[in-house]
């Protein structure tokens, strides 16, 4: 049974990714420890951004998976060739392709296993729901199917139906997250469950499909719920104060505020950032940014005002010359005191050189912030 059509893709998911053997997972920058994973328009292509492999050299192995909108005819038997996908499986890196990739077509199979099962899923952010699909083949019946997340289904969601003509048979547990199979066939378990965006973090929702408590018959599936784009950062320089003047070279001590949204939870992960820029003049820089040990220490004492001890990590990083980045990330999720308010602040300051032999120097206000 063969059949020549292109691939209709519903959906493409990174199963697992490794740099030099090493489990790295999806992110918002790319580090030796994260990936940044971007789908395509209509899901039939993604991009990854890897972190450059050093002058020792180095791997990365990616291994993805896509499922097709393509019905398997019903009188194939297992382990018979039902289509041949065209040359269009083409992989590449940065400008031009990688070596060995096989874009000759793919063929596919009907399974000769006993069980087979896999879950996809994917977020509507009109209704902030999961719409999850689930295909089970069961060669034969009497088999349980858990989901952890058939409990948390919402209301009339959850819906069973079978390829095969006829009548089945179904029970659900009474925790709500196995069902119980008594009939063999192809099946098709669809349902929502609700999931609303953090403020700030794109938080991803993992979950994992299993026949009969089998880890040979099991699926593993992540959908990215992006932030909701409410979280409000401000950054304000509240004073910038003369402390000395010798040879045209002028210091001063800045205050900086900066004030966020505070949601009832912030997830763990959350990243805030904030960079304090140089100003230049045709390459020359006139105003540059230091941190003083004694300014550090009181930025930690004010994020630790806001978070509490040991709830996040603190990075004041030097990107070239004095240009300052302050990357705050939470450790842990973390619960709004009862008795805070909906916004935060943490003041703190930094230390400005002004070199007045430039023309109109000015003080450097030049910020950037944002979040994840």
């Amino acid at each position: 049974y063969w059949q020549d059509q292109p691939i209709s893709v519903a959906d493409v998911q990174i199963v697992s990714a490794t740099k030099d053997g090493a489990t790295i997972s999806s992110g918002t920058s790319a580090t030796n420890s994260t990936y940044v994973f971007t789908k395509g328009e209509g899901n039939n292509s993604f991009t990854m951004n890897l972190a450059e492999i050093g002058d020792n050299g180095g791997n990365y192995t990616i291994t993805y998976r896509y499922y097709l909108n393509t019905e398997i005819p019903s009188e194939l038997e297992p382990g018979q060739t039902y289509m041949r996908a065209g040359g269009n499986n083409v992989v590449a890196v940065d400008a031009g392709p990688i070596n060995d990739n096989d874009n000759s077509g793919l063929n596919f199979e009907k399974s000769n296993q006993p069980v087979t099962v896999g879950k996809s899923g994917s977020y509507d952010a009109g209704t902030q729901k999961i719409a999850w699909t689930i295909r089970l083949y069961l060669k034969a019946g009497d088999h349980d199917l858990y989901d952890e997340m058939f409990a948390q289904a919402n209301a009339g969601s959850l819906q069973i139906t079978r390829e095969e003509a006829g009548n089945f048979t179904t029970t659900t547990s009474a925790d709500g997250k196995t069902i119980h199979f008594d009939d063999p066939g192809t099946y098709t378990i669809t349902y929502t469950t609700d999931a609303s965006p953090e403020m700030y973090s794109t938080s991803r929702v993992n979950n994992t499909v299993k026949v009969d408590d089998d880890d040979h018959y099991k699926s593993d599936i992540g959908v990215d719920v992006p932030n909701s784009g409410e979280g409000e950062v401000d950054k304000e320089l509240q004073e910038s104060e003369l402390i000395s003047s010798e040879n045209g070279i002028e210091t001063y001590e800045q205050s900086w505020l900066l004030s966020f949204s505070r949601p009832d939870t912030m997830k763990q992960g959350t990243v805030l950032r904030d960079t304090l820029s140089l100003n230049h003049n045709n390459g020359n820089y006139y105003t540059y940014h230091k941190f003083t040990e004694a300014q550090k220490t009181a930025l930690i004492t004010a994020i630790e005002n806001v978070f509490g001890t040991g709830t996040f990590d603190v990075q004041i990083n030097q990107n070239g010359g004095n240009d300052y980045e302050i990357v705050l990330t939470l450790k842990e999720d973390w619960e709004k005191p009862s008795s805070a308010g909906s916004t935060a602040s943490i003041s703190y300051t930094t230390t400005a050189v002004v070199d007045q032999s430039f023309a109109n120097p000015g003080l450097s206000t030049s910020t950037s912030k944002d979040t994840y």
